[in-house]
């Protein structure tokens, strides 16, 4: 690695011009981090303080509780928690990214309850909706433009929500970083499902769903192993999640079904990661309800083993 680095990021002076609708001209003064407007070089006594440097800048000052590698970038997730007087935990990942000779990084917050879909041919997983840091300054949606002598500066920092894709080389290490969003769950079987259905099956109904496939998944924490399965996006409550006990599970061999026996399971539009348990339910309750559930697979492979 060579010795010098040069150094750019965004203050908040970038000048954004908007109209109140009555022709009149709003002056916002913004963070852009797509557009540096500073930059600083710097020489350094060896490659290994220049390395150090970088390391520094691009990653988070604690520590990291899993991390891994991706076409020669490193990146890592993070307990993290606010500061109010009764604190608030996430998790947080951060993605180091390469472009031609430029490195930087991207920070995201997930919350307790959040929504994923897993794009198992790409490995890949995709975050509807998570949440990063925005930089506000001291001049935001006047009428007129702020004194010559009076240069726009940082004020505070505003929760902005946006979407995130996150890629990995294996599907292992998918699984992985998956544990690692948890309360100490790890991911230990995730399949895709032809159907799956939460009826008694009955000569007059369908034996298939209408709702189409679903990712399903099994997790573990000790002895406690919960099932959780995510429909596509047609589905408002698409999450589903319920405890598996010993003997629920009732499997013909060479079948590629796998049926569970009438049990309570939960019904929701997000996955609580804490407790794996499908939360948000458009119900005023809880998205508690009660059956048995059928899981069809594409093969007899992808059957859930007991």
């Amino acid at each position: 690695m060579a010795r010098k680095a040069l150094v750019k990021w965004s203050d908040c002076s970038h000048e954004k011009i908007t109209t109140d609708g009555n022709y009149n001209n709003k002056y916002s003064y913004v963070y852009d981090d797509s557009d540096p407007n500073i930059a600083m070089s710097l020489w350094f006594r060896n490659s290994v303080d220049a390395a150090d440097f970088q390391t520094t800048v691009l990653q988070l000052s604690f520590t990291d509780i899993f991390s891994w590698s991706a076409n020669s970038n490193s990146h890592f997730v993070y307990d993290i928690s606010d500061t109010d007087p009764d604190p608030k935990h996430y998790k947080a990942f951060q993605l180091v990214h390469s472009s031609f000779e430029w490195k930087y990084s991207e920070l995201f917050f997930v919350y307790r309850d959040t929504d994923y879909r897993f794009d198992r041919v790409a490995v890949r997983l995709h975050f509807p909706q998570v949440y990063y840091t925005d930089y506000v300054s001291t001049h935001f949606d006047k009428l007129y433009k702020p004194p010559a002598d009076e240069r726009p500066r940082f004020s505070h920092c505003e929760k902005l929500f946006g979407n995130a894709n996150v890629e990995f080389q294996d599907e292992r290490t998918c699984m992985a970083f998956l544990s690692s969003l948890t309360g100490g769950h790890e991911l230990v079987f995730s399949r895709r499902a032809d159907f799956i259905t939460t009826k008694q099956p009955s000569r007059f109904s369908k034996k298939k769903s209408n709702k189409g496939p679903a990712e399903v998944q099994l997790w573990q924490k000790g002895d406690n192993i919960r099932l959780v399965s995510r429909w596509d996006e047609r589905v408002d409550e698409k999450w589903m999640s319920r405890l598996v006990r010993r003997g629920d599970l009732d499997d013909k061999k060479g079948s590629n079904r796998a049926n569970l026996s009438s049990a309570d399971f939960d019904r929701g539009r997000k996955i609580d990661m804490a407790n794996l348990v499908a939360r948000d339910s458009k119900e005023k309750l809880e998205g508690v309800k009660r059956g048995p559930i059928t899981i069809a697979f594409e093969t007899v492979r992808g059957e859930i083993s007991k």
